[in-house]
């Protein structure tokens, strides 16, 4: 799993949009896997899918509410490809957990690679 730690960290990412919820999501899930490690034939497939069971079971716990507020916050200018990405990242936000999920597993490597520029 060191050689995989990478890209599985990278989906956690790309679950939770938090490298800090990314690295606890992993160790959870490696830690989840860790009791069938002896059955388990495909390591990263069997850990990517505890992965997103974890996630899934987490983000039904998490309590969503709506914070008003009086003031809007002011929009700093930016370049046109960031807008892009934050587009982009907003559209998979608001995506419910299992489909968010899909669109990760989905996304070639090369695609990660350039969101993460």
């Amino acid at each position: 799993m060191v050689t995989r730690s990478d890209r599985l960290l990278r989906t956690a990412y790309l679950l939770t949009h938090d490298w800090a919820s990314a690295e606890d999501l992993l160790q959870e899930s490696l830690a989840k896997a860790w009791f069938a490690w002896a059955r388990v034939e495909e390591p990263e497939a069997y850990v990517r899918k505890v992965l997103v069971t974890t996630y899934t079971s987490w983000w039904r716990r998490r309590w969503r509410r709506e914070l008003p507020s009086d003031d809007l916050p002011d929009t700093p200018a930016s370049d046109p490809v960031s807008d892009d990405r934050d587009a982009l990242w907003r559209a998979v936000g608001r995506l419910p957990a299992r489909q968010r999920a899909v669109v990760v597993l989905r996304v070639d490597e090369t695609m990660v690679k350039e969101l993460h520029r």
